[in-house]
C-alpha cells in the first residue's frame, strides 16, 4: 500500500519540487540566524536586519521560530525530512507553542506531529486557519494554567458597540464587537428577518419584489416591526465540556454552557435521503458538521459559507436517475470551487470515509478530508456497530455525536418548527 503524503511532496511534479526546495532553503536560514538564549535580542536583531534586508519583525521571526525548532527536534526533523512546511506554518507552530512549559514540550510535539501527518496519498495540506485553531486546542489541552481547576473560568468579555459618524456625515456606522457565536447569532437573524419582510412583501404584490436590504430589516427588528426565528446548530459529544457551533467552530467550555441553557430540543445526527432537489434542515447541519470548511483540497471557507452542492449531479428532469439528495451525495463548498466544479474544470471523487479525491482538467489531482466535529462517524462496520450498541447498553454511553437545535431570543413564540434563511443548495 502507497504511503501518505501532502499533495505538494508529489516528486514528479516540478512546481512542488521548487517550493520544497524554498522550504529547505528557508530552514538553512532559519538555523543560521538562530541566536543563543544568552544574546541581546536589539544587537542580533540589529546585525541580521542589515545582512538579510530585512525588517526587525522579520529577523525576529525567523530567530524565534528557530528557537522553536531546537525546543521541539522532532518538528524539526520532521520539516526537515518532509520539505512541507512554509514559513506562514513554522511562524503558526512558533507563535501557539512559545510559552508552553519546559516539562510539556515532548507531548505537545507528539501532538503537533501527528495533526502535521498526512493520513492519505496526496491530501491537501492542512491550512494555516486550521493549524492555528489545533494548535490552540493542543497547547490547553496540556497547559494546566489553562484548565486551571476544572470549573467553567472566568472570560473578561471584549464585547463593544460603538458609533461613529462617517466623513461627510451623510451616513453612521454602528460597529459591535462580539464573540464568533454571538455574532453569528445577530447575522442569522437579520437575515431571517429580511427572509422573512421579504416573502411578505412577494406575496402582496403582483410582481417580484427584490430582497429586503440587511439594514431596512436590522432597523425593522429592532423597533419590532417584525421578528426573526432563527435554529442555530450545536455538535456535542456526550462526553465533552466544548461544543462545534455552526457558525463559529468550537465554543469553549464557557460558551458552550451558555448555549446548552438555550437547547430547545436534542436529536442524533444520521445520514438520509429526501426526494427532490433541495436537502432538509436536518441533510444541512448533518453536512456542516461533517465537513466543517469547504471541500476542495487546502480551502477553509467555514461550512455555514458554502453552498451545499450535489457530487453527482442533480437530474432536474429525471431525479430518479440523478445524483440523489443524500447526505452521502452532498458536501460543502464555497461558491468559488462551486463554479470550478460546475464549469467542469475540477471533478470530483467521493469515498466512503468521506475522503474526495479531486482532479483538475490538466490532471493535477490532491485528496481532503472532512474536518468538522461529525468527521468519521455515519459510516461502520457490522463489528463496529454491535461494539456500540453494547456500549449503550452496558454503559449508558452513546459513541456519537449530537446536533443541538437552538431557539434564539428572537423568537416571540413557542412554535419549534425548524425554519431555515436563504438555501444553500447547489444551483
Amino acid at each position: 500500500m502507497e504511503s501518505a503524503y501532502w499533495a505538494h511532496q508529489q516528486p514528479e511534479d516540478e512546481l512542488s519540487a521548487l517550493v520544497r526546495s524554498s522550504n529547505l532553503a528557508l530552514l538553512n536560514l532559519i538555523e543560521a540566524c538562530c541566536p543563543d538564549g544568552d544574546d541581546d535580542v536589539e544587537l542580533h536583531a540589529g546585525t541580521l536586519g542589515i545582512r538579510l534586508g530585512l525588517s526587525r519583525g522579520k529577523v525576529l521571526q525567523l530567530c524565534e521560530i528557530g528557537l522553536m525548532l531546537r525546543r521541539m527536534p522532532r518538528v524539526a526533523a520532521f520539516a526537515r525530512e518532509t520539505a512541507a512546511l512554509g514559513l506562514p506554518h513554522l511562524n503558526i507552530i512558533s507563535n501557539g507553542t512559545y510559552g508552553v512549559l519546559d516539562e510539556q514540550v515532548e507531548a505537545v510535539e507528539a501532538e503537533i506531529l501527528e495533526l502535521l501527518t498526512p493520513v492519505k496519498c496526496r491530501q491537501a495540506m492542512v491550512g494555516p486557519r486550521t493549524l492555528n485553531n489545533r494548535i490552540g486546542d493542543i497547547v490547553a489541552e496540556f497547559d494546566d494554567r489553562a484548565r486551571g481547576d476544572g470549573k467553567v473560568p472566568n472570560v473578561v468579555s471584549s464585547e463593544s458597540v460603538t458609533l461613529q459618524t462617517l466623513d461627510g456625515g451623510e451616513y453612521s456606522q454602528i460597529i459591535a464587537t462580539l464573540r464568533p457565536d454571538r455574532a453569528h447569532l445577530v447575522m442569522s437573524a437579520i437575515k431571517a428577518a429580511s427572509d422573512k419582510l421579504t416573502a411578505g412583501k412577494r406575496k402582496e404584490q403582483e410582481e417580484p419584489a427584490g430582497r429586503v436590504p440587511l439594514p431596512e430589516a436590522l432597523v425593522k427588528l429592532i423597533t419590532q416591526q417584525t421578528e426573526a426565528e432563527v435554529v442555530l446548530n450545536i455538535f456535542r459529544s456526550p462526553d465533552s465540556d466544548n461544543a462545534w457551533f455552526d457558525g463559529a467552530e468550537w465554543l469553549g467550555a464557557l460558551a458552550t454552557e451558555e448555549w446548552m441553557r438555550e437547547v430547545t430540543h436534542v436529536r442524533l445526527s444520521g445520514d438520509s435521503a429526501t426526494d427532490g432537489y433541495h436537502p432538509t434542515p436536518a441533510q444541512v447541519a448533518r453536512v456542516h458538521g461533517r465537513d466543517g470548511t469547504c471541500r476542495f483540497p487546502g480551502c477553509e471557507t467555514p461550512a455555514h459559507k458554502c453552498d451545499l452542492d450535489h457530487i453527482q449531479p442533480f437530474d432536474q428532469e429525471s431525479p430518479e436517475s440523478g445524483g440523489p439528495t443524500d447526505t452521502q451525495n452532498l458536501h460543502c463548498l464555497c461558491r468559488r470551487h462551486h463554479n470550478l466544479k460546475t464549469h467542469k474544470l475540477f471533478d470530483v471523487t467521493a469515498f466512503e470515509d468521506g475522503t474526495e479525491l479531486w482532479t483538475s482538467v490538466d490532471g493535477t489531482t490532491a485528496v481532503s478530508v472532512p474536518s468538522g466535529p461529525m468527521a468519521g462517524f455515519g459510516r461502520q462496520t457490522f463489528d463496529q456497530r454491535m461494539t456500540r450498541k453494547l456500549k449503550a447498553r452496558h454503559q449508558n454511553y452513546i459513541d456519537w455525536l449530537m446536533s443541538f437545535s437552538v431557539s434564539t431570543v428572537f423568537v416571540e413564540d413557542e412554535d419549534e418548527e425548524e425554519m431555515s434563511g436563504e438555501d444553500s443548495s447547489d444551483k
